[in-house]
């Protein structure tokens, strides 16, 4: 996409940087949606994703020391996600996420730069949580959403429920259309796997790739 350097522009000597939120406030739909449509939209590198975040940002952030400089009741983040293997990496990750800040500014939103001070761990199951909202979103026969996850480090394994109705339309074939939506939603959040097929009740096992 082209930069909107008319709407960007104004806002560079206007963004403050903003580490506490008020809990009670929540971001306008519309407002997340222009956000998220960003996100998936402005992809100046290959090798960079940006990701919304609208769920358990609570466990994400730490402070420097203890709870100084910590982010408190922020309702969302943006997941910054780069190759670490390209040599630009960094800058990469600097120009497109700073183009998202600068949009959240127009916006109206506040918001403020984390790069050293989260939870590494939270943020490396970020693409799993994600996959598996993408998921749960799959269309099914009568809406029977036949398909359960088991979670491991790394990967995520469709499994079949037992019971249930059948309506004369596999179950599996219902978990082969969430196996997509979770692929969809991991590549968006920047990561690459594949898929290896299984016995039932387990249907597969997606793995990320190193």
């Amino acid at each position: 996409m082209d930069i909107p350097f008319s709407r960007w522009y104004p806002v560079i000597e206007k963004r403050r940087s903003r580490r506490h939120f008020d809990a009670s406030h929540a971001i306008e739909p519309d407002k997340l949606s222009a956000l998220d449509t960003m996100c998936k939209r402005f992809v100046p590198f290959p090798s960079t994703r940006l990701c919304l975040v609208t769920e358990s940002v609570r466990d994400v952030f730490k402070g420097i020391i203890g709870s100084y400089g910590k982010i408190k009741d922020a309702p969302a983040f943006i997941a910054f996600i780069g190759n670490m293997d390209s040599a630009s990496a960094q800058e990469e990750v600097g120009y497109a996420g700073e183009g998202v800040i600068l949009e959240a500014t127009a916006l109206g939103l506040n918001t403020c730069w984390v790069a050293g001070f989260f939870k590494p761990g939270s943020v490396a199951s970020l693409w799993i949580r994600v996959s598996i909202q993408a998921a749960r979103l799959a269309p099914s026969a009568v809406n029977r959403q036949p398909w359960g996850f088991d979670v491991q480090d790394g990967s995520i394994t469709v499994y079949v429920r037992t019971g249930g109705p059948e309506f004369s339309i596999s179950k599996r074939f219902d978990c082969g259309i969430a196996m997509l939506h979770i692929e969809v939603a991991a590549l968006n959040c920047g990561i690459r796997g594949n898929w290896q097929f299984l016995k039932a009740p387990q249907v597969a096992r997606f793995s990320a790739l190193a």
